[in-house]
């Protein structure tokens, strides 16, 4: 998971990753799951496509940061759709859901940045 950073120099901007987790941990732990038969007909209705689940560890900094994360799986982008569900969670920390649609990030990245740790 990581979010997009521009920096300004002069009149160059450079667009860098900045992702939640350290580099040494390589990501955060996600159960996966595409969507259910009725979820498809639900989204089809309304013309939603490749949604999927993501199911990761109870996170405040992903909490805050919903709205600007991008989820970087197998290659492919995801754009939350939505708050994070963390009611279900919130009690015990444990986990929370993400509901994340698949996009194209055709932004070129000329670094990457990790959490320290």
């Amino acid at each position: 998971m990581y979010m997009p950073k521009s920096t300004r120099t002069g009149k160059f901007e450079t667009l860098s990753r900045v992702f939640l987790h350290t580099k040494k941990s390589r990501g955060f732990w996600a159960g996966i799951r595409d969507l259910s038969m009725q979820e498809i007909v639900a989204n089809a209705a309304v013309d939603i496509k490749n949604t999927i689940i993501f199911d990761v560890n109870y996170s405040k900094v992903v909490i805050d940061a919903w709205q600007d994360l991008i989820i970087l799986f197998n290659g492919r982008c995801y754009k939350p759709e939505g708050k994070p569900d963390e009611f279900d969670y919130a009690s015990n920390k444990g986990s929370m859901q993400i509901r994340a649609l698949q996009f194209a990030d055709n932004n070129v990245y000329s670094s990457d940045e990790y959490k320290e740790g």
